[in-house]
């Protein structure tokens, strides 16, 4: 595998980092809005919870002044209302309980997916600078390429003009020989 295919394989690996980034980042955005309704819902059934200890406290302290008023005997006690208010109120107790389970539960979710939002920022750095290492690597090797083809270039004109025979364009002419003297390839041959 060549370093510009891997190269592209690094780019398309950071582009899918990317878009699970930006998946994690809307499902944290979510969690969080979830989380803000919950809140809301949970004030409502505090809200509600206290307007019935509110109800409950001012019919005690009716029937305490009713009591108070007239003898014991006279007066029955309202046990009716007061069973269903604290029936209602153990209700709104166990609401408020279920919804702020619910607030801890997606609290939890959310400090984990930062967490993990934050474990991968930082392995998408790694992975950045680790490109950009191997870019500026790659960037480096291809100027020691070209420095090392320019001066071969460079020395490979130079030794061609330092063995460049000058041609002419008139034809050899032939060595003049005298008819006295032997041919010397004669005289060689001769020889053994």
């Amino acid at each position: 595998m060549d370093t510009s295919s891997q190269v592209i394989a690094l780019q398309k690996d950071v582009h899918e980092l990317e878009q699970m980034n930006g998946s994690l980042i809307d499902r944290v955005k979510q969690l969080e809005r979830e989380l803000t309704q919950t809140r809301s819902e949970a004030k409502i059934v505090e809200a509600e919870r206290d307007s019935l200890r509110r109800q409950l406290d001012s019919l005690s302290e009716e029937h305490r002044l009713q009591a108070s008023r007239n003898p014991p005997v006279q007066v029955a006690p309202p046990k009716d209302d007061l069973c269903a208010a604290l029936l209602e109120l153990e209700r709104f107790e166990s609401l408020l309980r279920i919804e702020t389970d619910k607030r801890v539960e997606l609290e939890s979710r959310l400090a984990s997916r930062q967490k993990q939002d934050v474990e991968n920022g930082l392995a998408h750095s790694l992975e950045v600078s680790e490109l950009e290492r191997m870019n500026t690597m790659l960037a480096a090797e291809k100027a020691s390429v070209e420095e090392k083809l320019n001066k071969l270039q460079v020395t490979g004109q130079q030794s061609s003009s330092f063995y460049k025979v000058e041609q002419s364009t008139e034809p050899f002419a032939e060595p003049e020989q005298d008819e006295t003297s032997p041919d010397p390839l004669s005289l060689w041959y001769g020889t053994k």
